[in-house]
């Protein structure tokens, strides 16, 4: 379960950026919130949506998390000496040096961490896991480079984080985090850690081209997947996968005549059928694990009526008892709705003057009750919208048509 996100040096993000999905007091919607194991009593959201304007960091957003998850998840066999993959922001004079930081607060296995690390093309500079098993702090360890990666780190290590830490910190490399080097060893305290990376935390970008694979007829997430193709009204009954490497080999199956059924391959269909068919997978999947799901353009090429129900599933306890999550970006202003979203749920992403990106909620602005939120979107009331001069569509076209 997600709590916080905090990114700086990422892309349009030059500043810090902070995310929560930590519930504010508004009663409404219930049904939209949920009380979260060993924190107190707070609450947290089953779903969040960001806006903004194109190019105004929405995606960024979604790849902060990816590449934070990647970091931690695929880059542990990196060889000696390589370097690290950084994505920093660019849009200054300058030539930009800062480290590139990332920091999260989840919730795994009823137990709330606290993770984050600083990167440079050259090192990990810092590295950093504190622990609330019973709702006080516990710093598990605490990892810090100098500048110049040939230098020495200096690590801490707390009483209560047991195991061959000394010996794994001298295996860990400088272009290595400490958490996946330990994952590697199956750290007993760090592995569920390292695990809720990459099982428990899911994200869907524009660049996801996977599809589901090794399905089981009757299984739980076949027959998931198949109620959502069917529901969805695209006359579909069920769906054959001979192998998801390859979009040729899945078939949509339709029924036609008495009982004749027609395979068509996924390839031929619309776009908006294959993008329902690629988000359906994860989306059952996170449901059924009670992940936490990151969504880029969740709306694109679906109907708004479909990308509303989406992401409805996520307040219902009969489809979501265990409390899953779907973060997402969209530009359809019908999902900005007080019947679908409560005000803390709905964020929005600006860029400043230089070019540098700023998350903000919509709760900030103490909207009332009964407005009408995505007028006062589109009105700019919010912000994060993009600011259109009258010569678009006219003067300018018309200047840059041939002549008749």
């Amino acid at each position: 379960m997600l709590i916080e996100f905090k990114a700086r040096n990422f892309r349009s993000f030059h500043d810090e950026l902070t995310f929560s999905m930590l519930a504010t007091s508004d009663k409404s919607l219930p049904a939209n919130t949920f009380t979260a194991p060993n924190f107190g009593g707070r609450k947290l959201l089953h779903s969040a949506a960001i806006y903004g304007a194109n190019a105004s960091g929405k995606s960024n957003l979604v790849a902060a998390m990816q590449s934070m998850a990647r970091f931690i998840c695929e880059d542990v066999n990196s060889p000696p000496g390589n370097p690290i993959a950084t994505d920093p922001f660019l849009l200054s004079a300058k030539p930009n040096t800062e480290p590139t930081s990332f920091e999260i607060t989840f919730i795994a296995a009823g137990i709330r961490y606290q993770y984050g690390f600083q990167i440079t093309c050259e090192c990990i500079l810092q590295e950093w896991l504190v622990a609330y098993p019973h709702g006080l702090p516990q710093t598990w360890f605490e990892r810090n480079y100098q500048r110049v990666a040939a230098s020495e780190p200096t690590w801490y290590f707390g009483r209560r984080l047991k195991g061959e830490n000394i010996r794994l910190s001298k295996l860990t490399q400088p272009n290595q985090l400490f958490l996946s080097r330990a994952a590697q060893d199956n750290h007993p305290q760090l592995l569920p850690v390292h695990q809720w990376f990459g099982n428990t935390l899911k994200v869907f970008s524009q660049s996801t081209t996977a599809l589901p694979n090794q399905f089981k007829p009757n299984s739980s997430l076949y027959t998931a997947i198949r109620h959502i193709m069917q529901a969805a009204d695209f006359g579909i009954i069920d769906f054959e996968i001979e192998d998801a490497t390859n979009p040729s080999n899945v078939k949509m199956i339709y029924q036609a005549g008495e009982g004749e059924r027609i395979a068509m391959p996924l390839e031929k269909e619309s776009s908006g059928v294959r993008r329902l068919f690629a988000l359906a997978a994860p989306i059952v999947e996170i449901l059924q694990s009670g992940g936490t799901l990151f969504v880029d353009d969740l709306d694109a090429n679906l109907h708004p009526l479909l990308a509303y129900s989406l992401v409805n599933i996520f307040h219902k306890p009969e489809s979501n008892p265990n409390h899953a999550q779907l973060i997402f970006s969209a530009h359809d202003t019908s999902l900005i709705d007080t019947r679908l979203l409560r005000r803390d749920q709905i964020w929005f992403v600006e860029k400043d003057r230089q070019g540098n990106t700023q998350l903000y909620a919509l709760a900030e602005f103490s909207p009332r009750k009964e407005e009408h939120l995505a007028r006062g979107y589109l009105l700019g009331r919010y912000g994060a919208i993009p600011f259109l001069g009258e010569s678009l569509g006219n003067e300018v076209i018309v200047r840059t048509l041939p002549d008749a």
